[in-house]
Order: structure tokens, then C-alpha cells, then sequence
């Protein structure tokens, strides 16, 4: 663990990881997936990076949300990032690696995403994709590090929950949001005037403690790896 660690950390400080608190983490395991990321993001073809184009973007990306199966959005996903200077993949995470996400600059104009899907619900996959969006945006050229199940919560992971939580649903929706009726037949509306899916609001709801983490998780879409990796 000690040779991957002086190995890669390098690119850990220069690394966003979105990381589960419920497990621990191996030094090797991080940088074994980070480093395939980097190879599988070698292979897409993408334009130079640009913020700006990345901020026009962000309810084209939203909209996605509401499609059901990743074999229908994530091309799109990807698409739309790689238009931007983002280069997008989706692998699990190997034994020992608990994150959710990481962005990686690999150079002036192309960055890398990379995502685990981790839980498999579409509340946690979209909350994280925006998150990830934030960082790219807010903190592309600052020094990070790795966030751990011990590391206190930094004023930049704040920012980037800040702006997931906007993008998906903006401040003029969220006084309606704390007084939303607890029933799936207002969920479903608010979802469809937020234009993002069923999922994300409960989760949100779950987030904002205005509903129980344990209340309406039947109504989330689920996703399964044999969708995902037949286009990933």
C-alpha cells in the first residue's frame, strides 16, 4: 500500500473522490480503479474542456434523469460531457474502494469523471454526477484531497453538495419542496415540474430531513449492472 501510495499521490491531490463512509479504504484499491479509468477515458474522443459550455448544459443533463434505464441516458450523458471536455466512465469499484466518484484533470483542455454507480439508485447516481459536475466547475484548478470516512467534510465538498442540490432542484423550488405532501401522487407532480425524476425528490426530501431515510425508498429507480455494462 505504501508504494501505491507515493505512487499516485500526486494524482490523489489533484483528485475529487465522492467516498461512503461505511467502509474503509485501501490506498491500492483507489488508485487500481483511478488508473483504469484513465485508460478507458484515453479512448474517448472529446472537445476541449470549457466551464461555460458545462454550465449551458447543466438541464440538458438534468432532463436525463427522468429517463428509466442507464442503456438510454448514459450515451447521452456521455455525449453531452464529451462535448464539454469531460470524459465519462462508469466501472465498479474493486474490493476495498468505497468511492462514488472522482474527477481527474488529465490535461489543459480534457478532464475524466469516473463513476461507480455505487447503490444503484437514481438519487444517489444523479447526486453524484452533480457533484462532480460542481467540482469541475468550482474547483478545477485547486489542490484536494482525498476525502476519508475520518476526514472532516471541507468548505469545498460543501460547495460542490451545494451546487448538486441546486442543479437538480433550484432554490425558487425548495420552500415547495419543505412543504410537500409526503404522498407518491405529489412527489410525482413536484417531479415532473422540477424536471428531474420521482427518486431524486425523495431523496432530496431524505437529504433536507424533511422525510425519514428509511420512508418512500420503494418509489426510487433501481438499477442493475447488466443495463450498465452493455453500453459503459
Amino acid at each position: 500500500p505504501l508504494s501505491w501510495k507515493k505512487v499516485y499521490s500526486d494524482k490523489f491531490q489533484k483528485s475529487r473522490l465522492r467516498i461512503s463512509n461505511s467502509f474503509d479504504t485501501k490506498v491500492g484499491a483507489i488508485a487500481s480503479w483511478i488508473r483504469y479509468g484513465e485508460i478507458r477515458s484515453s479512448y474517448i474522443s472529446c472537445q476541449p474542456w470549457n466551464a461555460n459550455k458545462l454550465v449551458e448544459r447543466i438541464n440538458d443533463l438534468k432532463t436525463l434523469s427522468r429517463i428509466k434505464s442507464p442503456i438510454d441516458f448514459l450515451p447521452k450523458l456521455i455525449k453531452i460531457c464529451a462535448e464539454c471536455g469531460v470524459a465519462v466512465v462508469v466501472s465498479k469499484t474493486p474490493a476495498g474502494c468505497p468511492a462514488s466518484g472522482v474527477v481527474l484533470q488529465l490535461g489543459e483542455t480534457k478532464s475524466m469523471m469516473l463513476l461507480s454507480f455505487r447503490y444503484l439508485s437514481d438519487d444517489q447516481f444523479w447526486f453524484t454526477f452533480f457533484h462532480e459536475v460542481g467540482h469541475l466547475i468550482m474547483h478545477q484548478n485547486r489542490e484536494i484531497f482525498i476525502e476519508e470516512a475520518t476526514s472532516e467534510i471541507n468548505e469545498e465538498e460543501i460547495e460542490a453538495n451545494i451546487f448538486a442540490g441546486e442543479a437538480l432542484i433550484p432554490t425558487p423550488l425548495r420552500l415547495e419542496l419543505k412543504t410537500l405532501k409526503k404522498d407518491k401522487k405529489s412527489i410525482v407532480k413536484f417531479a415532473i415540474k422540477a424536471g428531474v425524476s420521482p427518486g431524486i425528490v425523495i431523496g432530496q426530501m431524505q437529504h433536507e430531513k424533511i422525510i425519514p431515510f428509511s420512508y418512500l425508498n420503494g418509489y426510487k429507480r433501481r438499477y442493475n449492472w447488466g443495463e450498465i455494462t452493455s453500453i459503459s
